[in-house]
């Protein structure tokens, strides 16, 4: 039995792909224990692993989606300053567990450096695209460079941090690119751009998810699955009731039985009357409607577009911020949906993009091959992938 350290950012989307990985190794006998927000304190115990808690306030500085583009600059800092804060909290529990190997997502810096710092073998989680010199997600279009007193602060904490743990500086770059030995990636080889350009060292298990039974939290009304409609922005920018408006009038009234997922910030209330086959709540058990959905409109977030590709739902994509636009491109490249920009979304827009996504034969062949690919009865799951992976290279 080996202990396995994971450390983690407190966002759904990064740590959802792991919670299989997670259980099967806990099942394999080894010890994991998880370092995630207590947010996710039951999702990690629900898995057979220790939770060790930390706190952060990561998640709560969300920028309006329109917005997020400006922050790609500053984000290096602020990865980099999440890393201190959460260093603060558990290098000495770290250090005392004495872990064989750590695990963590690259965007959680304090991982990297806690591994480092105690010299111990490590590897990373990508719960979305993996980063080269020719592929990542902090690509953009006529970004302006950080600003100098952004550098100069970075700099300085950088060198704080080297200083206090006896690592290597990390660069501004090595923040965006940085590869460890091992680099899992929950993304089909098939779906991640440029894949053969990344080297042995990556190994593109795909989606984290396994098959589960039904939660019984949502039962289908007698509407047939071909009307059937799920629309979501996700769980972090989706701040945007004019875009559930839109989808209500494009859509309401209609045979389409409309299953929205509108998150935190939007209220059913600012949304208004809605039309009686338009379902509004905060949060809905998607993984319950995909497989009873023709179509989705979502943002693009890896998890929810590897789930509704699994189930064979052809995808509307809406981006919200750079990851999310590298979907939308790759959904529209492999004709497995439409890419809408922000700008170009109208009810009418919405509803002849669902028209085409459900009645292209190109479009519904593309989607059929791709859900085979995503067919655990068909492949070894990416979450025993990931378990085989991470015992191959600590063993």
């Amino acid at each position: 039995m080996s202990k396995i350290a994971i450390i983690n950012l407190g966002a759904h989307g990064h740590v959802n792909p792991t919670l299989t990985m997670t259980q099967e190794l806990v099942k394999r006998g080894h010890q994991v224990h998880y370092f995630l927000t207590e947010e996710f304190a039951a999702a990690v115990q629900d898995t057979g692993a220790v939770h060790c808690p930390y706190e952060s306030d990561f998640s709560n500085h969300v920028p309006p989606a329109d917005k997020v583009v400006e922050m790609i600059p500053t984000f290096p800092l602020r990865l980099l300053s999440e890393a201190a804060a959460t260093m603060r909290q558990i290098f000495d529990r770290v250090r005392d567990l004495r872990p064989d190997v750590i695990l963590y997502d690259p965007m959680c810096v304090a991982g990297r450096l806690i591994a480092e710092a105690l010299a111990v073998p490590a590897a990373t989680l990508h719960a979305t695209y993996a980063a080269n010199d020719r592929v990542s997600i902090w690509q953009a279009t006529h970004l302006a460079p950080p600003a100098d007193a952004i550098v100069a602060e970075y700099v300085q904490l950088a060198a704080q941090l080297s200083s206090t743990y006896g690592t290597s500086t990390p660069t501004m770059q090595s923040i965006k690119t940085y590869s460890e030995p091992l680099n899992i990636v929950f993304v089909p080889r098939a779906f991640h751009p440029e894949s053969a350009s990344f080297d042995q060292r990556y190994q593109f298990v795909g989606p984290g998810f396994s098959t589960r039974p039904t939660s019984g939290r949502w039962v289908p009304n007698q509407t047939k699955r071909e009307r059937r409609l799920f629309v979501s922005m996700g769980t972090v920018f989706n701040a945007w009731p004019e875009f559930f408006q839109m989808a209500a009038e494009a859509f309401g009234g209609a045979d389409w039985d409309v299953q929205m997922a509108i998150g935190s910030r939007v209220t059913r209330s600012s949304l208004g009357v809605l039309p009686e086959n338009v379902h509004a709540a905060a949060y809905l058990p998607q993984l319950d409607i995909l497989p009873q959905a023709a179509a989705a409109i979502m943002h693009g977030g890896m998890g929810t577009t590897m789930e509704a590709l699994s189930h064979g739902v052809p995808l509307v994509i809406i981006p919200q911020m750079p990851e999310q636009a590298m979907t939308a491109r790759r959904v529209a490249e492999l004709g497995l949906g439409l890419h809408l920009a922000r700008e170009e979304v109208t009810p009418r827009s919405l509803s002849q993009a669902v028209h085409q996504v459900t009645t292209d034969p190109t479009i519904q062949a593309n989607v059929a091959t791709m859900r085979e690919q995503l067919d655990l009865r068909n492949s070894r799951p990416g979450y025993l992938l990931a378990a085989d992976a991470v015992e191959i290279y600590f063993s």
